[in-house]
């Protein structure tokens, strides 16, 4: 209980001294400020990201089957031209 009444008493001093001081009207002049223009300038900025970068017409052949590759006939990126050519 007593400190119960301590608190209350000491949170009323604590708001009237705050409230009770007395507000300083100081007159601030308007700070000056140099003005001046942007330099217009070509930069460079690097960043380093992790990414993966496949191309528009990137094409993934899977079988329909299970099985092994036993062979390839054509390399990456070749372009075929006969429509009996085997992949």
């Amino acid at each position: 209980m007593v400190m119960r009444s301590f608190m209350y008493i000491s949170l009323c001093l604590i708001i009237l001294s705050t409230s009770c001081q007395s507000e300083k009207k100081d007159k601030k002049e308007a700070a000056v400020f140099n003005v001046t223009t942007p330099l217009v300038k070509d930069t460079i900025v690097n960043k380093d990201y992790v990414a993966q970068i496949r191309s528009i017409n990137h094409i993934e052949l899977r079988a329909q089957e299970k099985g092994y590759i036993q062979s390839i006939f054509v390399d990456e990126g070749q372009f075929c031209t006969k429509r009996t050519t085997p992949l």
